[in-house]
């Protein structure tokens, strides 16, 4: 299992792609990438931004899933992270645990971060379990702040300090 940064190239685009324009995957994501169409320019602009930094969640040298950075604070030593797993056959084997692990690592030793944040939907309880594995603390919700399946629901805020 590794993270490989996601490139600004037509292949790495066409696979995020993939799973970005699958509604059941992005019915969880908190952006406006839940919506359904994941455009080049997107694409590039999510790649290059600064306060951002993507990656493919291989194994076995094949990406299985996304997962990043966003809204890198370089000063305050912050950022929130996101992870997903693009097929339902990769899904429940622990691969988005040991990205979230890999994530906490560069967090600490390249990014120089200071604590880690996600929200996640409440009745995301995979997700909720990941973040639990790996030392995230339930802080907090934003209430009735996501609307789900036709009602509102709750966002939860988890956080790890380092």
């Amino acid at each position: 299992m590794k993270l490989v940064p996601i490139e600004n190239s037509k292949e790495h685009y066409c696979i995020c792609k993939l799973w970005l324009e699958d509604s059941e995957i992005t019915k969880w994501l908190t952006s406006a990438l839940r919506f359904g169409k994941y455009l080049r320019i997107f694409h590039e602009q999510l790649i290059l931004e600064r306060e951002n930094r993507y990656f493919f969640i291989n194994d076995n040298d094949k990406p299985i899933g996304l997962a990043g950075f966003h809204n890198i604070d370089r000063v305050d030593k912050r950022a929130e992270i996101w992870f997903l797993i693009g097929s339902n056959a990769d899904r429940g084997k622990d691969h988005a645990t040991q990205a979230v692990t890999l994530l906490k690592e560069i967090a600490k030793n390249d990014l120089k971060l200071v604590s880690l944040y996600a929200l996640v939907v409440k009745p995301n309880t995979a997700s909720i379990r990941v973040l639990e594995k790996n030392g995230f603390v339930y802080v907090g919700a934003f209430r009735k702040a996501f609307f789900l399946d036709g009602a509102y629901t709750d966002f939860l805020i988890f956080d790890w300090i380092y």
